[in-house]
């Protein structure tokens, strides 16, 4: 906002200055009041909860790390520190009672908290917090904050168990004071360290001046019941530059006077808040055919891609979790990183979607999960007859989980093939297992081989050979020939004690297609010449001797 010229005057009210008043009215309702931190656009400079310009305040909607809790009701019900407890007190007396209406009785406490880009390369963690009370003061103003890295309760059961470097902010007033004075301290592990520390140029606080409106509990508020700051924990040295000294916990309580070892008096539960400048990596593997996902190794890099530097590695076991220890992918500083597996364990394919690139919020938690592929194989199947001789048309099909069950696979079919042009058939794309395969449709003219169906093992990335013989069927034609003539004659013959009628008779010659040289051929060949080998003469496929036959 542009510098307003000395209003002081020894006279009377002047015309100009009238002017100059008027002026300021008008740019101070005109001009949108900036954050005056540097790196955030919060505001804790202006005294109120509501948004103006291009700011962010307690009204902005999704404010960042929001958090809100109100005060036990004034009256018998309220509780407070007592019986003597003091900001030194590890674990401060909690007791019940009514707090009396002034300016130690809160109503409402108030947190946020940002990781902003201010300054590169990492940043700064922002820490907001806003009180309100019940009443307008009569005296000073005493507000403690403290922030506690651990949420783990104390003794008490309200208040955080302290940690070396916790930290306690003073937020005080003096007395008709609209300027707050804000310093530190850190707990040593058995008292807050002594004299306070400045926050230099690391914050920005402001009291309400004049009545306001709480537009967040739709609460009035009068003046000097409202405070509000903003502070740069990573400017003021609390929060290490790409470090992981984070705070899990924040409350607020009212001191009685000045002295910092005057009685506590009453305080809003602790909440939990997110100002941890680092995060957590969890990785978590599993498999296509679900088979042990153990021994996958995956390493995390800083920055865009697989040059930066390595952060760590964990290598999965058979949960599918990868196990890290800190520093390696728990509590590292927020940031791009990049996470790749750079060991896939045998006859796997790496997750299509690695290397992947992410980004890891303070205080945030990136739960990854990718999926190794395992490297199929494939089963060739080589069909030929009893003679060696490829067959085409067969179908064969494979079926998981393998099993037979009176003859027939008791698996759902997962492939099938076919062979064509005298060459063998492929079934691709199959994944590592034991199968059930069968031949589904059998040629015409060959029997299936007897060993179908049958089990084989398909093994990650090779080809497993499957041999299938299909025996050729024969059908058994009988010709009786009357010698005298050299035709052929019809008259029944006995096979293996069978009576049956020719096959090709001299009427059926004809619709055969011979002819009556060929017919007198047929009939004049040599005694030697008319033996033959009878084989599936019950076109079964089960005769394979010569049979007796008799000619009459």
């Amino acid at each position: 906002m542009p510098s307003v010229p000395s209003l002081r005057s020894s006279g009377g009210r002047r015309p100009w200055l009238i002017g100059v008043l008027a002026l300021a009215v008008v740019l101070a309702v005109a001009i949108p009041v900036l954050a005056h931190l540097t790196g955030t656009t919060f505001e804790a400079g202006d005294g109120n909860l509501t948004v103006q310009g291009g700011e962010t305040d307690w009204a902005t909607p999704a404010l960042a790390n929001f958090n809100s809790m109100n005060d036990l009701p004034t009256g018998s019900g309220d509780d407070s520190f007592g019986q003597g407890s003091k900001e030194d007190t590890a674990v401060p007396k909690v007791v019940d009672g009514s707090i009396p209406n002034n300016k130690s009785d809160l109503s409402r406490f108030y947190t946020a908290s940002e990781h902003v880009a201010t300054p590169a390369p990492d940043g700064s963690e922002m820490f907001y917090f806003a009180w309100e009370r019940v009443q307008d003061p009569s005296g000073t103003t005493n507000m403690d904050i403290e922030l506690n890295q651990s949420d783990t309760l104390s003794s008490n059961g309200v208040t955080p168990v302290r940690t070396a470097g916790d930290v306690l902010f003073k937020f005080d007033l003096a007395q008709g004071g609209t300027h707050p004075v804000l310093g530190y301290h850190l707990w040593t592990g058995s008292a807050w360290d002594q004299p306070a520390h400045s926050l230099g140029g690391n914050f920005e606080a402001s009291i309400n001046t004049g009545a306001i409106t709480d537009p967040i509990a739709g609460v009035p508020l009068t003046a000097r019941t409202f405070g509000e700051a903003a502070i740069n924990l990573t400017g003021a040295g609390l929060v290490t530059p790409g470090g992981c000294n984070g705070f899990a916990s924040a409350y607020i309580k009212s001191r009685s006077s000045d002295s910092f070892s005057a009685a506590l008096k009453d305080f809003v539960a602790p909440q939990g808040i997110s100002l941890n400048p680092c995060g957590d990596v969890s990785v978590t593997k599993s498999t296509s055919d679900d088979s042990s996902p153990a021994g996958a190794v995956f390493t995390l890099y800083s920055g865009p891609n697989t040059s930066g530097a390595v952060i760590g590695t964990c290598t999965t076991i058979a949960d599918g979790t990868c196990p890290v220890t800190t520093g390696a992918f728990s509590n590292i500083p927020a940031g791009q990183y990049t996470i790749d597996e750079t060991t896939v364990p045998p006859t796997y394919t790496k997750d299509s979607s690695l290397p992947e690139t992410f980004t890891l919020a303070a205080g945030g938690s990136q739960a990854l999960s990718y999926e190794n592929v395992r490297v199929p194989g494939s089963v060739e199947i080589t069909k030929v007859d009893d003679a060696g001789v490829p067959v085409d048309n067969a179908v064969f099909k494979i079926y998981s989980p393998a099993g037979i069950t009176a003859g027939v696979p008791t698996g759902a079919e997962v492939g099938t093939c076919t062979t064509l042009n005298g060459l063998s058939c492929t079934i691709a794309n199959v994944l590592p297992g034991t199968y059930t395969i069968d031949e589904t449709t059998v040629p015409t003219g060959f029997a299936k081989d007897s060993t179908l169906p049958k089990s084989i093992t398909v093994t990650s990335g090779a080809a497993t050979q499957v041999s299938v013989t299909d025996p050729r069927k024969f059908k058994m034609i009988v010709l009786v020939c009357k010698e005298a003539t050299d035709k052929l004659y019809s008259a029944n013959v006995t096979i293996n004690n069978s009576v049956r009628p020719p096959s090709l008779t001299s009427a059926g010659a004809a619709n055969a297609g011979l002819s009556t040289s060929d017919e007198t051929a047929l009939c004049q060949l040599t005694a030697g010449a008319k033996g033959a080998l009878l084989r599936d003469s019950d076109n079964n496929g089960a005769d394979t001797h010569v049979a007796n036959v008799t000619i009459p």
